[in-house]
């Protein structure tokens, strides 16, 4: 039947056979190079916004850490430490602590015992802080991440002096702590213009996405074996697709703490 077709119709459907595929050919081969093109630059804007935030973490810990020397040189501090006494140092740092506008504050003597908690949460006890402080108190370095009650912290310690050198004699330790919460993810979200994710270990401890898609990105996490497994990889959460990386906040720690970075 189709050797019936006058010729001339048997080109035009041959002919219009070759559009449609060159058509279809040239579409996926443009949607591919969009997509390439698009890639790139999700990429490029995520690799922007992890170092935005690494620009104001530092100029941050830089700040808070010289405001945690400031607190432990107040006489006030420096004479409650001395009397060695934990109800009263723990009933008059409370005044210091208010002022502090930190969301935790820990004094602690000069072998490394609690003599002063006051936090924001109420889950925070005595026992949690003798356990992260004699975790850090061994270490040189001055800031520090502590998980209380399932509350997060970045904590800033300072040695305690009473005198000036070389008579100068050690009193004990300040720590000063500022929950990562809604508020500090929805902060760095609007410096690193990304939705951001806090991590402690493989689990969500603040983050911008909706919480139904929290529950599917710790699933997520799982199966790319932890946060160092989002670098550069795509994350269906719910109707949004996006490119996501990380940052590790505490290289060479146990449990350590992530930032993920998510790109729409």
């Amino acid at each position: 039947m189709f050797s019936k077709v006058p010729l001339r119709l048997k080109f035009l459907a041959l002919l219009l056979v070759g559009v449609f595929t060159v058509t279809i050919a040239t579409l996926l081969v443009v949607r591919r190079t969009i997509d390439h093109q698009v890639r790139l630059e999700i990429v490029g804007d995520l690799q922007n916004s992890v170092r935005t935030f690494k620009t104001f973490q530092q100029e941050r810990e830089v700040t808070q850490s010289h405001y945690a020397e400031l607190l432990a040189d107040l006489p006030n501090i420096k004479a409650q430490m001395t009397t060695k006494d934990v109800a009263t140092i723990q009933d008059a740092s409370k005044d210091t602590w208010r002022l502090s506008g930190s969301d935790l504050l820990v004094l602690a003597d000069s072998t490394g015992n609690v003599m002063a908690v006051h936090a924001a949460s109420r889950e925070v006890s005595e026992a949690m802080a003798q356990k992260e402080l004699a975790r850090s108190f061994p270490a040189e370095a001055s800031t520090h991440w502590w998980f209380l009650g399932g509350h997060l912290y970045e904590v800033f310690l300072n040695p305690i002096y009473s005198g000036r050198p070389p008579d100068s004699q050690f009193l004990g330790v300040l720590a000063i702590g500022y929950e990562i919460n809604q508020q500090v993810a929805k902060d760095v979200s609007s410096i690193a213009t990304s939705e951001v994710t806090f991590l402690y270990g493989n689990s969500v401890v603040a983050s911008t996405i909706t919480p139904a898609d929290e529950l599917e990105f710790a699933g997520k996490l799982r199966e790319v074996s932890g946060p160092e497994g989002l670098n550069g990889r795509d994350l269906q959460l719910g109707n949004e697709r996006y490119l996501a990386t990380s940052v590790d906040l505490t290289p060479g720690a146990q449990p350590s703490v992530y930032l993920g970075v998510l790109k729409s």
